[in-house]
């Protein structure tokens, strides 16, 4: 979604919710926190209060009507059972038999909660100059951990990462093989998407950015004539970041670019980047699209990986050919952590550890 998008589903969610949210709402606005963030950590209480009265937990009619007192006095037993219902609970748009959000999928919801309840308790401020609650029980609901030491993710997403060059061989099969295995009415829509399409994988070879920021992306962000190509991005906290990319996947962008206004009528009316058509009506394209094309190709290919993939490949090709520089890796992905680079330094290492083996 754009930045409108959300400050439109954040409009409707708002009303919905107590007053005291409205100020936490605000009150992170001025940080800033995003807006994708905040409309996540809204639809979570709305969730969480939706809860709250379903199991009784409170006896407030509406999720506007639940009290600070409902929240200061929840029992340390209900948030457990919050986090148990949470790991347990039927999924939504999926047809796996098997129940409970993923640990990636919890934790956010449970940080978004651990947030407020933070926020009410410590740093906001009532008419007395006191905190609006005095008990903070999320602060003793651990996050879900992993489970998994950072060597056997690293083996995990090894299996499936584009690099030493197989980035380009995968974006070959897209082009040429890709055809060969899908039905006649499959292969009309490829047809028309696919010089898209492969600018969409080539965008996230070639920059390692987030799928969010690639559908983001506008006309204007792109800088791809300059000495040094870049594209500009929001990253994550709103920040503004200038992304450096890889000059071997560049003709791909620039081939869609030149066909975008023939391959979709109407698309020079808008500033998207990449656009999707459907009943005549160009828009932009959203994510669940892209997760879709991604999965759909690499399955085809015989290694189904998620767009995320794309972005680790990049990231360990990087650190190992810039001799293990872990800033480089964690500037070119925008991370503010350079913990989150130790996934690359372990993936590296398999992969030393298999060369090894068939030296």
């Amino acid at each position: 979604m754009q930045k409108k998008d959300y400050i439109n589903q954040i409009e409707k969610l708002l009303p919905e919710l107590p007053d005291y949210v409205n100020d936490y709402y605000h009150a992170k606005r001025s940080i800033p926190l995003s807006l994708t963030t905040l409309y996540h950590y809204l639809s979570t209480f709305q969730q969480f209060f939706d809860w709250m009265r379903t199991t009784k937990v409170t006896g407030a009619a509406s999720n506007r009507d639940i009290t600070l007192s409902d929240l200061e006095n929840l029992s340390l037993t209900d948030a457990q059972l919050y986090k148990e219902y949470q790991l347990n609970r039927p999924r939504l748009n999926t047809k796996k038999e098997n129940n409970g959000l993923s640990k990636s999928s919890i934790n956010p919801s449970l940080s978004a909660l651990k947030s407020l309840f933070k926020y009410l308790s410590s740093e906001s401020e009532g008419k007395n100059g006191k905190t609006l609650i005095t008990r903070n029980v999320m602060e003793k609901i651990p996050l879900v951990k992993d489970g998994r030491t950072l060597q056997t993710r690293a083996r995990t997403i090894g299996k499936k990462l584009l690099i030493n060059g197989e980035a380009q061989v995968f974006l070959d099969f897209v082009e040429k093989e890709y055809a060969k295995k899908i039905t006649a009415h499959q292969l009309a829509y490829f047809k028309v998407n696919k010089v898209r399409d492969l600018a969409i994988i080539a965008l996230f070879l070639a920059s390692g950015v987030r799928l969010s920021e690639l559908c983001n992306l506008n006309l204007s962000d792109l800088h791809l004539d300059d000495e040094v190509p870049s594209i500009k991005v929001i990253r994550k906290g709103d920040v503004e970041d200038d992304v450096l990319l890889r000059i071997r996947f560049l003709h791909y962008i620039q081939d869609y670019l030149n066909q975008r206004p023939t391959l979709y009528p109407g698309s020079d009316n808008l500033d998207a980047v990449f656009v999707t058509a459907r009943a005549g009506k160009v828009t932009r394209i959203n994510t669940s699209t892209v997760e879709t094309l991604v999965k759909r190709y690499s399955a085809a290919y015989g290694k189904p990986f998620s767009p995320h993939k794309l972005r680790h490949s990049i990231a360990t090709d990087l650190y190992e050919k810039s001799g293990h520089d872990t800033q480089m890796v964690q500037t070119q992905l925008g991370q503010k952590s350079p913990n989150a680079t130790q996934l690359y330094m372990h993936v590296s290492e398999t992969r030393q550890e298999s060369i090894l083996k068939n030296l």
